[in-house]
């Protein structure tokens, strides 16, 4: 058994017991991976980035996550970790509604930088702001998002472990209980159906640090 997996399942127990401590632990235990993704998101994106910060959306993240934790307790390693990526998933979204929607402050601003080196904020026509039209706009984050909850459960349980936590094929066998050549399969076809839908996956899975095989 894998030291994620006996992590996991110990703290998880602990919760159960009413052991208050084992839910900061756990959300402690997925927090760094998820402000890594939100890094890699906001990278690319210096409007957005003046606003949120990736420690504070996984921030906000961990704080959704404390409030499903403090409602229910999952039954297995699999379900903490598939209601992680869901929390973070949800906040990706909404901060890409919230500064990208047609009212948002990043669809109508864009900085400017004169001479002096400080920015300042310049009104944009709504044509001007991020679409999914761009794959380098911030707005196929969104879609990219969606995308992963509409692939086949199996598939989708496969890319939350693979992708967002980042968890070796190996753990992930062990945790979803398949062999890691399902594993494998699972990660492929995903691959597949996200590159169908949004036609640009490549941009994510090179920036995920997840095994191409």
């Amino acid at each position: 058994m894998s030291e994620t997996t006996i992590f996991l399942k110990n703290r998880l127990e602990r919760l159960q017991r009413g052991d208050l401590r084992a839910r900061d632990e756990l959300i402690a235990k997925v927090s760094h991976r998820l402000t890594i993704l939100a890094e890699r998101m906001l990278r690319d994106y210096p409007r957005v980035a003046r606003w949120e910060q990736a420690d504070d959306i996984c921030q906000q993240a961990a704080i959704r996550l404390h409030r499903c934790l403090a409602e229910i307790v999952p039954p297995t390693p699999e379900d903490f970790l598939r209601l992680a990526a869901l929390q973070l998933r949800r906040e990706l979204k909404d901060l890409a509604r919230h500064y990208f929607g047609p009212e948002g402050q990043g669809a109508n601003h864009a900085s400017t930088a004169p001479k002096s080196g400080k920015s300042t904020l310049e009104p944009l026509n709504h044509e001007q702001g991020d679409t999914t039209c761009n794959p380098e706009k911030l707005a196929i984050w969104t879609e990219f998002h969606a995308a992963v909850e509409t692939l086949p459960e199996i598939e989708q349980k496969v890319f939350d472990l693979l992708w967002y936590h980042e968890l070796p094929q190996a753990e992930a066998a062990e945790i979803l209980q398949v062999s890691e050549r399902q594993v494998r399969r699972y990660w492929q076809s995903a691959r597949l159906s996200l590159q169908r839908k949004i036609g640009s996956f490549s941009q994510f899975h090179q920036q995920s640090g997840v095994d191409e095989s």
